[in-house]
């Protein structure tokens, strides 16, 4: 069963994450990432310890790297996680294998939503779709995702960049106009 958690990452979808977790019944360990003030800023929102140091990286069940869809896989490759612990990307766009293989249990967890800096957010409303590389990993994956949402859907990678695309044109596309 997924408890603790790890945030990686400081954007706004750090932040977000970093919220939700801290005003459900998980546990939020910490939130990494490399700009010390702004994980400063989202760990004291989520009133938990801030860390840049990869030596100083605490233990948990899943490890949520939140960080541009560029930087998933080198962040993942980079930190000393443990493979017993779920690692999960949150980006709509990588595949599930982009992250390493030294970890059995890694997975995709996006939540489909634009995410704004400083902007409280009700996750229970932003649907979540996850994925597995492995299959005995789903269900606690899911009863993982709805601790934070009511909405948890299964989509492989194919199927999460296509409904990613859809996105960014209706919400960046519009926005940009």
């Amino acid at each position: 069963m997924i408890r603790s958690v790890v945030i990686i990452g400081s954007g706004n979808l750090a932040e977000a994450l970093a919220r939700a977790v801290a005003d459900s019944p998980l546990e939020l360990r910490q939130v990494f990432g490399r700009n010390r003030d702004r994980v400063a800023a989202v760990a004291a929102l989520a009133r938990t310890e801030g860390q840049t140091d990869p030596a100083r990286l605490a233990w948990a069940d899943i490890y949520l790297i939140a960080v541009s869809d560029a930087a998933v896989e080198e962040v993942a490759a980079s930190l000393p996680i443990d493979s017993a612990a779920v690692v999960a990307h949150t980006a709509g766009s990588v595949p599930v294998d982009a992250l390493p293989a030294r970890f059995p249990r890694r997975a995709v967890f996006y939540p489909f939503q634009t995410f704004t800096k400083g902007r409280s957010v009700d996750f229970s409303q932003i649907p979540i779709l996850i994925e597995t590389a492995a299959p005995d990993l789903r269900g606690e994956l899911e009863a993982f995702a709805r601790q934070l949402s009511r909405t948890v859907l299964y989509a492989d990678s194919a199927l999460r960049g296509r409904v990613h695309l859809a996105g960014v044109f209706a919400c960046n596309f519009a926005n940009h106009f």
